[in-house]
């Protein structure tokens, strides 16, 4: 018995809306952080890593070849021009 199209899709549709709720679950926590910081009076971005260099030093370093970096890793940007 062969599936029909629709039964076909159902794990893509599933899945597309696990990430559609995820971004949505993500954005929603963003954006009371933002307001929650706004309201602390702090400032709701965060940091480039230019603001921790301010001799403009942020690019020496030692070469260490390519590296793999979860990018769940990575916060903030290295400049604040994004």
């Amino acid at each position: 018995m062969a599936m029909s199209d629709v039964e076909e899709n159902l794990p893509v549709q599933s899945a597309l809306k696990n990430k559609s709720n995820e971004y949505m679950n993500a954005r929603k926590m963003g954006e009371r952080a933002y307001r929650k910081a706004v309201a602390n009076g702090q400032y709701p971005y965060l940091p480039a890593l230019e603001f921790f260099f301010p001799d403009g030093n942020s690019d020496v370093g030692v070469p260490i070849g390519v590296k793999e970096i979860a990018l769940s890793q990575v916060v903030g940007t290295k400049t604040r021009m994004r």
